[in-house]
């Protein structure tokens, strides 16, 4: 029959057995050669954190759920922005321009051309000559007998380095 064995005993003996345990795996770990001896020293670095793996990865799932957050955040900024934009500017015009209005959709600003009828009577004050209808507007004129003479003075300018039509400057010295 096997004698009974007290408690403490029992504690004691296991106790014992696992500190011998421990000595003879740091002495193999850190006696050992090259890759074994290294281990003790990643360990080391790590903090002799057990679960480095689980940690880290807490780690880096934090940093996840936060540029999420960020980013989550940043789009309601733009739509925001983009919202408050299309409300805050308008485009106006003014004079013989028509169009203008707010930034919620294109936005077209026209300038009336003349017609030549409009650009030979001179009449119109709500539209714009364009330079190809204003050359062909002095095109018409000159071609009109007595209009020369009527648009010019009868005798040369008086300034000096004002050209006259027959090429010639006048000076006064």
């Amino acid at each position: 029959m096997i004698a009974p064995v007290s408690t403490a005993a029992l504690d004691e003996a296991t106790t014992a057995a696992e500190q011998a345990a421990e000595a003879l795996i740091d002495a193999l770990v850190d006696g050992a050669q090259s890759p074994l001896d290294k281990l003790s020293g990643v360990a080391e670095a790590l903090g002799g954190d057990q679960h480095f793996a689980a940690t880290t990865a807490d780690k880096f799932g934090a940093v996840d759920s936060k540029l999420a957050a960020v980013d989550s955040e940043l789009a309601d900024v733009n739509d925001t922005l983009a919202t408050k934009a299309d409300r805050a500017r308008k485009v106006t015009v003014d004079g013989l321009a028509t169009g203008g209005g707010d930034l919620t959709a294109d936005i077209e600003i026209s300038v009336p051309k003349a017609t030549a009828d409009q650009a030979k009577a001179g009449t119109d004050n709500a539209t714009v000559i364009t330079p190809a209808l204003l050359n062909a507007v002095i095109a018409y004129l000159f071609s009109q007998p007595g209009v020369l003479s009527a648009l010019l003075p009868t005798s040369p300018p008086s300034q000096a380095g004002v050209p006259w039509l027959n090429g010639t400057v006048v000076s006064i010295s």
